[in-house]
C-alpha cells in the first residue's frame, strides 16, 4: 500500500479551519450558514496516485471508497475522489467514441506490437 500522502498545506490548513467554524455554527442568535469545505487542488503526484489506485482495482472494480483508502492521503474525501472518477471516467468514454481502438492511449494498456512483415506465402516458394 502506498506510504502516506497529505494535501497541499493551505488546504490542510483549510479543512481545520473547517472543522472550528463548524463547531461555532449553532452558538448565537445568528441564521444557520453552511459552510463549504475548499476543493481539492489535483496535483500530478496526486493524480498519478490515484491512476495507480484505478490501475491496480481495475476498471470495473474501482468505486470511490477502494480508491480512497488505496490512496491513503490525509484530507482527501470520498466524494471528491467519487467526483475524480466520474470525470475521469467520461473522459476515458471521450477518448474511446474519437478514437474507437484507442483505449491503449490511456493507462498502461500498450497496444500489441505489430508483427514484423513476414514474406507472403507466394514470395516463400520462389
Amino acid at each position: 500500500m502506498p506510504s502516506q500522502l497529505q494535501l497541499p498545506s493551505s488546504q490542510a490548513n483549510s479543512s481545520a479551519e473547517f472543522a472550528e467554524n463548524s463547531a461555532d455554527r449553532g452558538s448565537g442568535d445568528e441564521p444557520a450558514r453552511t459552510l463549504r469545505r475548499p476543493r481539492n487542488i489535483w496535483t500530478p503526484q496526486l493524480h498519478q496516485r490515484f491512476l495507480d489506485a484505478f490501475e491496480h482495482h481495475g476498471i470495473n472494480h474501482a468505486t470511490p471508497k477502494r480508491i480512497t483508502e488505496f490512496m491513503n492521503v490525509d484530507g482527501l474525501t470520498r466524494g471528491s475522489v467519487a467526483s475524480h472518477l466520474q470525470k475521469y471516467r467520461y473522459q476515458l468514454k471521450r477518448i474511446e467514441r474519437r478514437e474507437p481502438f484507442a483505449s491503449f492511449l490511456v493507462g498502461k494498456i500498450k497496444p500489441s506490437p505489430s508483427p514484423s512483415p513476414s514474406p507472403s506465402p507466394l514470395q516463400s516458394r520462389l
